[in-house]
Formats: structure tokens, C-alpha cells, sequence
């Protein structure tokens, strides 16, 4: 769902950690030109992304 939505890549995806969630915005680190870049879901993808943080806790 957060890949469809930001349009980031499978490893961009799974080296996101939870210092990375910042409220209604995610750092994406490593990039391909070694620079932060800032994505922003939307509010759907943005409740899922609160969810799973609850369970996984």
C-alpha cells in the first residue's frame, strides 16, 4: 500500500524504520544519490501505517 501510494521501491520500502515515521511524513534513506528524500501517504495509508505500529510494538 505505501509503495503504490509514495511510488517507492521495495528496499526503499523495507529499510524504513519507525524513526523514520514523523507524523504524516516518512524519511526514505539510502536513496540511489545517497540524499533523504521525503514522501507523504495519504490519510488511508497513513491509519494503516498506525495500525501496524500498534501491533508490532
Amino acid at each position: 500500500m505505501l509503495m503504490i501510494d509514495t511510488g517507492i521501491r521495495l528496499s526503499k520500502c523495507i529499510g524504513i524504520k519507525t524513526d523514520d515515521v514523523r507524523g504524516n511524513k516518512i524519511i526514505i534513506r539510502n536513496t540511489k544519490n545517497l540524499k533523504e528524500r521525503t514522501v507523504y501517504p495519504t490519510a488511508k495509508t497513513q491509519d494503516a501505517i498506525t495500525k501496524y505500529m500498534r501491533l508490532r510494538k
